[in-house]
């Protein structure tokens, strides 16, 4: 592993998070509570060398990330981080995807996205296979649409924009035939749309991601 990914593995496993917060993101590379966390002392060497734009941003949201985190019992995270350190190609991978994640995800609110993730795993609430899905999902998802998944999932209102979810792997494509005003569906092949349905990865984002407890919903394939 380089030097950022050991710095992110050993800043999970030994620092005492409970100092980092939102607020501390806007001043971070000047503010001397985060000189004890590896991964943002490296971070902080690497601006004070190049100065660029970049390196802060990215600062930024390793911050938003990892205060998602602060809230993982110290115990629970050496466990895990144990487990992942056991084979160092392991550990690296995992390091370096979620350094590649921060790194070119465009939207400040995404690297709260991927430390909720990430600290589900942490918790053993999801598995290894399951991070990443999520986190390929936060990858290629847009923020400003996410009314679509919580419009499906927690309002079962269903709608031809909806397709949207199966790029993002939160919904699958189903050919739906318009219903008639008399309840009957319509024999028109042409008044099929093809409209959003549900999955086990979009039920995932909405609890581990979004918070929200879904019921069941029609049209879900399980």
């Amino acid at each position: 592993m380089d030097n950022l990914e050991q710095s992110l593995i050993t800043t999970l496993r030994d620092s005492d998070l409970s100092a980092i917060s939102i607020d501390l993101a806007d001043g971070l590379l000047g503010d001397a509570l985060l000189t004890d966390i590896p991964v943002i002392g490296t971070l902080r060497k690497l601006f004070k060398s190049a100065g660029n734009i970049s390196t802060y941003l990215f600062t930024k949201k390793l911050i938003l990330f990892l205060c998602e985190l602060k809230d993982v019992p110290p115990a629970k995270r050496q466990e895990q981080v144990a487990r992942m350190t056991e084979s160092e190609e392991y550990a690296g991978q995992v390091g370096e995807s979620v350094m590649l994640l921060l790194d070119r995800i465009d939207d400040m609110r995404k690297p709260k996205m991927v430390g909720k993730a990430f600290k589900a795993y942490l918790l053993g609430t999801i598995n290894l296979d399951e991070l990443r899905q999520l986190n390929r999902a936060i990858d290629l998802m847009d923020v400003n649409n996410i009314s679509f998944l919580t419009d499906l999932y927690a309002k079962c209102e269903r709608y031809t924009d909806q397709h949207v979810l199966s790029f993002w792997g939160l919904g699958e494509l189903a050919l739906d035939a318009d219903v008639m005003p008399d309840g009957s569906f319509s024999a028109d092949v042409t008044s099929y749309a093809v409209r959003g349905r549900g999955n086990y990865l979009g039920r995932l984002f909405m609890k581990v991601i979004l918070e929200m407890e879904t019921g069941p919903i029609p049209w879900e394939r399980h």
